[in-house]
Protein backbone atom coordinates (compact mmCIF):
# COMPACT_ATOMS: atom_id res chain seq x y z
CA UNK A 1 0.00 0.00 0.00
CA UNK A 2 1.14 3.39 -1.04
CA UNK A 3 2.02 5.88 1.91
CA UNK A 4 -1.24 8.11 0.48
CA UNK A 5 -3.78 4.88 0.20
CA UNK A 6 -2.50 4.29 4.05
CA UNK A 7 -2.82 7.93 5.17
CA UNK A 8 -6.62 7.92 3.26
CA UNK A 9 -7.35 4.55 4.98
CA UNK A 10 -6.47 6.04 8.28
CA UNK A 11 -8.41 9.18 7.27
CA UNK A 12 -11.48 6.80 6.40
CA UNK A 13 -11.61 4.99 9.96
CA UNK A 14 -10.99 9.17 11.44
CA UNK A 15 -13.96 9.69 9.51
CA UNK A 16 -16.22 6.30 9.80
CA UNK A 17 -15.56 7.15 13.61
CA UNK A 18 -16.53 10.57 13.86
CA UNK A 19 -19.68 9.77 11.24
CA UNK A 20 -20.92 6.98 13.69
CA UNK A 21 -20.67 9.06 17.01
CA UNK A 22 -22.13 11.92 15.47
CA UNK A 23 -24.79 9.60 14.32
CA UNK A 24 -26.56 8.57 17.13
CA UNK A 25 -27.51 4.84 18.16
CA UNK A 26 -24.74 3.95 19.54
CA UNK A 27 -24.52 1.69 23.21
CA UNK A 28 -21.84 2.82 25.15
CA UNK A 29 -19.00 0.65 25.69
CA UNK A 30 -19.77 -1.96 28.82
CA UNK A 31 -17.22 -3.86 30.63
CA UNK A 32 -18.24 -6.96 29.43
CA UNK A 33 -18.16 -6.08 25.66
CA UNK A 34 -17.41 -3.59 22.90
CA UNK A 35 -19.21 -0.66 21.74
CA UNK A 36 -20.50 -0.38 18.45
CA UNK A 37 -18.54 2.34 17.33
CA UNK A 38 -15.44 0.01 17.83
CA UNK A 39 -17.06 -3.03 16.21
CA UNK A 40 -18.29 -0.83 13.00
CA UNK A 41 -14.27 0.14 12.30
CA UNK A 42 -12.87 -3.34 13.07
CA UNK A 43 -15.70 -5.34 10.29
CA UNK A 44 -14.70 -2.34 7.72
CA UNK A 45 -11.42 -2.89 8.35
CA UNK A 46 -11.72 -7.02 7.67
CA UNK A 47 -13.41 -6.40 4.76
CA UNK A 48 -10.55 -4.76 3.23
CA UNK A 49 -8.21 -6.95 4.81
CA UNK A 50 -9.80 -9.63 3.06
CA UNK A 51 -9.90 -8.27 -0.20
CA UNK A 52 -6.11 -7.51 -0.38
CA UNK A 53 -5.46 -11.43 1.25
CA UNK A 54 -7.20 -12.24 -1.99
CA UNK A 55 -5.68 -9.89 -4.33
CA UNK A 56 -9.09 -7.98 -4.85
CA UNK A 57 -9.07 -4.28 -5.53
CA UNK A 58 -9.77 -1.87 -5.44
CA UNK A 59 -10.41 -1.44 -1.14
CA UNK A 60 -13.74 -0.23 -0.15
CA UNK A 61 -14.64 3.01 0.53
CA UNK A 62 -16.13 4.53 3.54
CA UNK A 63 -19.31 5.34 2.80
CA UNK A 64 -21.18 7.26 5.70
CA UNK A 65 -24.51 7.23 4.28
CA UNK A 66 -24.23 3.64 3.74
CA UNK A 67 -22.66 2.89 7.31
CA UNK A 68 -26.04 4.97 8.34
CA UNK A 69 -28.55 2.90 6.85
CA UNK A 70 -26.61 -0.73 7.85
CA UNK A 71 -26.46 0.62 11.34
CA UNK A 72 -30.52 1.31 11.38
CA UNK A 73 -30.73 -1.99 9.64
CA UNK A 74 -29.17 -3.85 12.37
CA UNK A 75 -30.88 -1.74 14.98
CA UNK A 76 -34.07 -2.48 13.49
CA UNK A 77 -33.57 -6.11 13.79
CA UNK A 78 -32.45 -5.56 17.30
CA UNK A 79 -35.40 -3.04 18.05
CA UNK A 80 -38.13 -5.82 16.64
CA UNK A 81 -36.87 -8.78 17.24
CA UNK A 82 -36.42 -9.85 13.42
CA UNK A 83 -33.03 -11.49 11.89
CA UNK A 84 -33.51 -10.98 7.96
CA UNK A 85 -32.92 -8.48 4.83
CA UNK A 86 -36.56 -7.48 5.27
CA UNK A 87 -37.85 -6.07 7.36
CA UNK A 88 -40.85 -6.21 9.41
CA UNK A 89 -42.62 -4.02 7.50
CA UNK A 90 -41.38 -6.10 4.15
CA UNK A 91 -38.75 -3.38 3.11
CA UNK A 92 -35.46 -4.65 0.84
CA UNK A 93 -31.87 -3.43 1.04
CA UNK A 94 -33.05 -1.46 -2.55
CA UNK A 95 -35.77 0.27 -0.77
CA UNK A 96 -33.58 0.99 2.60
CA UNK A 97 -31.37 2.53 0.03
CA UNK A 98 -34.08 4.41 -1.76
CA UNK A 99 -35.57 6.12 1.23
CA UNK A 100 -32.39 7.13 2.14
CA UNK A 101 -31.65 8.46 -1.22
CA UNK A 102 -28.41 6.78 -2.21
CA UNK A 103 -27.96 5.99 -5.55
CA UNK A 104 -26.36 2.61 -6.91
CA UNK A 105 -25.87 0.54 -9.97
CA UNK A 106 -25.49 -2.92 -7.65
CA UNK A 107 -25.83 -3.45 -3.66
CA UNK A 108 -25.58 -6.18 -1.77
CA UNK A 109 -25.99 -7.02 1.87
CA UNK A 110 -24.31 -9.48 4.15
CA UNK A 111 -25.68 -9.77 7.62
CA UNK A 112 -24.86 -11.17 10.99
CA UNK A 113 -25.64 -11.98 14.67
CA UNK A 114 -22.97 -12.31 17.13
CA UNK A 115 -23.79 -13.49 21.22
CA UNK A 116 -20.61 -14.00 23.57
CA UNK A 117 -17.57 -13.39 21.26
CA UNK A 118 -14.88 -11.92 22.91
CA UNK A 119 -14.31 -10.27 19.39
CA UNK A 120 -17.59 -10.00 17.92
CA UNK A 121 -15.98 -8.27 14.18
CA UNK A 122 -13.64 -11.31 13.93
CA UNK A 123 -16.39 -13.73 14.60
CA UNK A 124 -19.00 -12.57 12.26
CA UNK A 125 -16.26 -12.14 9.45
CA UNK A 126 -14.94 -15.34 9.68
CA UNK A 127 -18.69 -16.96 9.52
CA UNK A 128 -19.68 -14.84 6.46
CA UNK A 129 -16.15 -15.89 4.94
CA UNK A 130 -17.21 -19.57 5.14
CA UNK A 131 -20.50 -18.96 3.49
CA UNK A 132 -19.55 -18.73 -0.29
CA UNK A 133 -22.51 -16.17 -1.02
CA UNK A 134 -21.34 -13.69 1.73
CA UNK A 135 -17.37 -13.79 0.57
CA UNK A 136 -18.89 -13.25 -3.27
CA UNK A 137 -20.38 -10.15 -1.36
CA UNK A 138 -16.74 -9.47 0.28
CA UNK A 139 -15.15 -10.38 -2.47
CA UNK A 140 -17.00 -8.97 -5.47
CA UNK A 141 -14.56 -6.36 -7.63
CA UNK A 142 -17.95 -4.11 -9.04
CA UNK A 143 -18.25 -3.22 -5.25
CA UNK A 144 -16.73 -0.26 -4.69
CA UNK A 145 -18.44 1.35 -1.57
CA UNK A 146 -19.15 -0.31 1.78
CA UNK A 147 -20.92 0.79 4.75
CA UNK A 148 -20.89 -1.24 8.39
CA UNK A 149 -23.61 -0.72 10.88
CA UNK A 150 -23.78 -2.31 14.24
CA UNK A 151 -26.61 -2.20 17.23
CA UNK A 152 -25.66 -3.93 20.52
CA UNK A 153 -28.04 -5.16 23.08
CA UNK A 154 -25.93 -6.75 26.13
CA UNK A 155 -23.39 -9.59 24.74
CA UNK A 156 -25.56 -9.71 21.34
CA UNK A 157 -24.25 -7.82 18.16
CA UNK A 158 -25.88 -7.22 14.85
CA UNK A 159 -23.86 -6.48 12.19
CA UNK A 160 -25.01 -5.24 8.59
CA UNK A 161 -22.72 -4.97 5.98
CA UNK A 162 -24.17 -2.99 2.74
CA UNK A 163 -21.88 -3.34 -0.39
CA UNK A 164 -22.32 -0.40 -3.52
CA UNK A 165 -21.06 -0.45 -7.07
CA UNK A 166 -21.96 3.57 -8.18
Amino acid sequence: MAPTDRGRGLLLLLLLGLALACGGGSSPTAPDGQGVVEVEQRSFSLLNGARAAAGVTPAFGLDPEVARVARRHSESMRDHGFFGHRDPEGRTLAQRLAEAGISYQGAAENLARVTGAADPASWAHEQLLASAEHRGNILDRDFELAGVGVARQGDTYWITQVFLKR
